[in-house]
């Protein structure tokens, strides 16, 4: 384990998309701003999936408010308890509609785009989906389907299934509550945050294991319930939030 670079909580920030895609649960590095993108996205707003107003906002890094969407519902563009938030290359945002069981799309100006998934087990149904990723090329979209205990990923031009991976258990390939997934910025690695097991785990792009590492307690190198684990932009590094309210940092081998 490693030293903590800069980070922020709770919130990201939405800048270098297209060389880290943003996640906002619980942990993400902070990086160098980009011209990739809409200009409001290229000067490093702070993104956050503000859950309990069920809605979406957007920060300048002054802290001033710079985008805000959405309200309670279930009809498209409104929320119940979204927890996830994250911008594609090209500015597209996505959200992980919890309390609705799906997952909403956005233009980067907020306007609702499109929506897919519904309360159910089935392909493309979610149960309680905590976390939203895009690939590093905005071409494919990664969901945690925690309810459900998978991971599923969808292309993002029509929102079909590509693939999923996991099941209920504690073997290798599969999951206990799984809190967030996100891609490593080459895109060949995932990473999952294993919440109901406390450990955290590295598949390959295909979704097939690669390691682990973690275990429940209060030690450094353990976690109690992690409930983030995002990539550094160079790919070589993990940092990991749990509910012992720290952050630990990791290389990819743990």
């Amino acid at each position: 384990m490693v030293g903590v670079g800069i980070l922020v909580l709770a919130a990201v920030l939405v800048a270098g998309l297209a060389v880290l895609p943003a996640v906002t649960r619980g942990v993400a590095y902070a990086v160098p701003g980009s011209s990739t993108g809409p200009q409001w996205l290229s000067l490093g707003m702070i993104s956050a999936a503000d859950t309990g107003n069920h809605r979406i906002q957007f920060f300048h890094p002054n802290g001033t408010l710079a985008l805000e969407f959405g309200s309670y519902g279930a009809g498209g563009g409104e929320f119940s308890s979204p927890e996830g938030v994250a911008v594609s290359p090209d500015g597209m945002i996505a959200v992980a509609d919890t309390g609705n069981h799906r997952i909403q799309v956005f233009h980067p100006n907020g306007d609702f785009a499109g929506k897919f998934g519904s309360r159910g087990v089935a392909d493309g149904q979610f149960k309680e989906p905590l976390s939203v990723a895009y690939s590093p090329s905005g071409s494919q979209i990664i969901v945690a389907d925690t309810g459900n205990h998978r991971i599923q990923v969808f292309h993002a031009a029509n929102a079909s299934l590509a693939f999923k991976f996991g099941s209920y258990g504690g073997a290798d390939e599969q999951f206990s509550w799984p809190t967030s997934a996100a891609w490593s910025p080459s895109g060949d690695r995932i990473v999952v945050a294993n919440g109901g097991s406390s450990n955290v785990k590295v598949f390959h792009a295909n979704g097939s294991f690669a390691s682990k590492f973690g275990s429940r307690g209060g030690a450094s190198g353990q976690f109690h319930t992690p409930d983030s684990a995002a990539w550094s932009p160079l790919g070589d590094r993990i940092a990991v939030t749990d509910y012992f309210n720290r952050v630990q940092v990791f290389d990819p081998n743990g």
